[in-house]
């Protein structure tokens, strides 16, 4: 028996959006929005919060919406000032990815709004999917969402929507969840071609696509997409330089190019630690411990194991604790310490146990999800 999703209160009025609007950022501001023409508020209006607000504390950027809903009064652009709404869903979910129920409070005052227009309803069920429904786990009904605002921005056109990118994007990285890769790539390649991608979502977009040719093992193609990633990263964000120049180091450890492989994870480590990503300092520490013992090089494995220890707490994936306590047991056999080696041994295999339970409830919660998601849209 599954739960019938009715969205009810919603007037769709025909207001028809041109491509997004690619404004200078430093040409953006408030009061932009008492000069630009009607039909163009909206595109506007996701263009300035992908370049503008964005980058703004709370205070700030809530502040500048307010404004604008005061504007979209001013100007009896009911439309906008339902976007505004939509547009503080998304930023409470950007920049706090807490799983609470702030964003979803915004979203359904959008579906609920008298004037919304299509575009905007469109944007909001896949916000509610991908922002609420997905972080929590409950999967069926996040792609219900998703791919019902998927239908519609197909029939709308992408090129209306303003986060139409994004979208597609966030729709991609959930099907390489679910083992999809070929799938991604078929909403990555669509998301490539549009114009008016914002510098953080082009970034995201890349190195997911490298992530989906990884998966099928298609290694230049994955260096190549993550090399464009980079480049945007080393524009916008500091700590997203240091975890793809880890996911490009990974590839390279897959493929044997050690050397190469090693400047990458350093990078990636020496950035995360500044940064606090913990996580993905210590998944490089590992691969960089791996490398240094298939190098026999048992002082700079011992170092980075060292540091390996104190981000535990970190890895939360059984996996890189079973690889760390391998790394472990192989060079105290190295170093004909027995009775260590036998001890971390012992570790490896228990949490290789755990990894694999753990795993295999993975999987089989994605299949069990997976079944639900691919009935579930018929039900909308």
């Amino acid at each position: 028996m599954y739960r019938v999703i009715l969205i009810v209160s919603i007037v769709f009025v025909s207001v028809t959006f041109p491509a997004v609007v690619r404004l200078p950022c430093h040409a953006m501001s408030v009061d932009t929005f008492r000069l630009i023409p009607r039909k163009q508020l909206i595109p506007a209006a996701g263009h300035y919060y992908n370049e503008v607000l964005y980058q703004l504390d709370f205070a700030a950027a809530f502040s500048a919406l307010d404004q604008l809903a005061v504007i979209a009064e001013e100007r009896r652009a009911p439309e906008l000032e339902t976007y505004t709404l939509l547009l503080k869903g998304r930023y409470c979910y950007d920049r706090n990815r807490k799983k609470d129920r702030q964003p979803l409070r915004y979203f359904d005052s959008v579906l609920a709004a008298k004037v919304c227009p299509e575009a905007v309803a469109t944007e909001a069920l896949f916000f509610k999917g991908a922002y609420y429904y997905y972080p929590l786990g409950i999967y069926p009904e996040a792609f219900e969402y998703m791919l019902k605002a998927n239908e519609d921005a197909q029939r709308i056109g992408y090129r209306n929507l303003p986060a139409a990118g994004f979208l597609l994007c966030r729709l991609a990285l959930g099907h390489l969840h679910f083992n999809e890769p070929e799938t991604a790539l078929h909403y990555l390649r669509q998301a490539a071609r549009l114009p008016g991608n914002s510098p953080i979502n082009t970034m995201n977009l890349y190195n997911t696509m490298g992530m989906a040719y990884v998966e099928i093992q298609q290694y230049d193609s994955a260096i190549y997409n993550y090399g464009i990633a980079l480049e945007y990263a080393k524009v916008w964000h500091e700590a997203w330089v240091g975890i793809i120049s880890g996911n490009i180091g990974n590839v390279y450890y897959q493929m044997g190019w050690y050397d190469t492989a090693a400047k990458l994870l350093h990078k990636d480590f020496d950035i995360s630690s500044r940064k606090k990503n913990y996580s993905s300092a210590g998944s490089a520490a590992i691969i960089l411990a791996k490398i240094y013992l298939a190098r026999k090089d048992f002082a700079h494995a011992a170092q980075m194991l060292g540091e390996c220890q104190t981000l535990l707490s970190h890895l939360k994936k059984g996996k890189w604790r079973a690889e760390y306590y391998e790394c472990l047991s192989l060079l105290h056999k190295e170093r004909a310490e027995y009775r260590d080696a036998l001890r971390y041994s012992d570790s490896f295999i228990q949490y290789t146990k755990n990894y694999s339970t753990e795993w295999q409830k993975e999987i089989l919660d994605q299949a069990r999800s997976k079944n639900e998601t691919d009935r579930h849209p018929a039900n909308i």
